[in-house]
């Protein structure tokens, strides 16, 4: 072997060796930058779990508290609709036979040639 060869083995070692490291070194870093986002995703999770889980619950229980109330309100009014029309009949009856019982004595009352009513009973 002459030494221009085994000089050429040992830079072709070193320099493999030192491309791997470089390559390490850079992958190791790119680890390392995955591991911390990981660990600020997690710990914005953990946030979220314990401070707004909590409130999410709370709300998603007054909703459907809420939704009840809104349920039951829209019931009243259904059920007091059907009451007033119910009223408004009957009032309606009652307007129809007062006035069908005032026609009948308008009939029944005696009027003179103009018209005009008279007072007492004449027979003619």
């Amino acid at each position: 072997m002459e030494f221009g060869e085994i000089l050429g083995y040992v830079a072709s070692a070193v320099g493999g060796g030192g491309l791997m490291q470089i390559i390490n070194i850079r992958s190791s870093k790119k680890k390392a930058d995955v591991e911390v986002k990981v660990d600020e995703i997690k710990a914005i999770h953990d946030t979220v779990e314990m401070v707004y889980q909590p409130i999410i619950a709370q709300q998603n229980a007054r909703i459907q508290e809420l939704e009840k109330e809104v349920g039951a309100l829209r019931a009243q009014l259904a059920e007091e609709r059907k009451d007033h029309q119910r009223e408004m009949d009957l009032m309606n009856k009652r307007i129809l036979d007062i006035t069908r019982a005032l026609g009948m004595r308008a009939n029944n009352q005696i009027r003179d040639n103009k018209g005009r009513y008279k007072k007492g009973n004449n027979e003619a």
